[in-house]
């Protein structure tokens, strides 16, 4: 966006917009915990947003939507396990190194055999935008942004 060689984009978490750009809230997703089907979370059937301290947390640094900027400073889990992409943070979990955060989306777009997710109690939601420059308004894109508003779960 940035270098403006794209119309728009579809963007998890706060927006960082470029200048310029306009922002559209299409809705908010709740987060699910993800972990390997080995951990000791299998046992339990949810886990609050205060426990995931409790876990080392799997984070994707470059594209995730959950971090230790998720928590207030006192809250934060004590060890936090950094990876540089989805597929990354998805093996280290499913290797039982800790726990991982995800959007809800997740757990119906991945298949792996080793990880399991679980409910997240408490947890605050993830807004879903779109961000895209309003002088760049041809058909195509006024056609998206509207199809986008009419589609997005209330």
């Amino acid at each position: 966006m940035r270098q403006r060689t794209l119309d728009i984009a579809v963007v998890r978490g706060d927006v960082d917009a470029p200048r310029g750009a306009r922002t559209l809230h299409l809705f908010d997703e709740p987060p699910i915990a993800v972990r390997s089907e080995h951990c000791d979370l299998t046992r339990l059937g949810r886990l609050d947003w205060a426990d995931v301290r409790d876990w080392p947390l799997v984070v994707n640094t470059v594209s995730g939507t959950t971090g230790p900027w998720s928590w207030p400073a006192d809250q934060r889990p004590e060890r936090i396990i950094e990876t540089a992409n989805y597929d990354e943070r998805l093996e280290t979990v499913a290797a039982g190194r800790g726990i991982g955060i995800v959007p809800e989306v997740a757990q119906r777009r991945t298949q792996h055999p080793a990880v399991r997710f679980i409910p997240l109690t408490n947890a605050p939601a993830s807004p879903v935008s779109l961000v895209h420059f309003p002088d760049d308004q041809r058909t195509l894109i006024r056609r998206f942004l509207d199809a986008a508003v009419q589609t997005a779960p209330e």
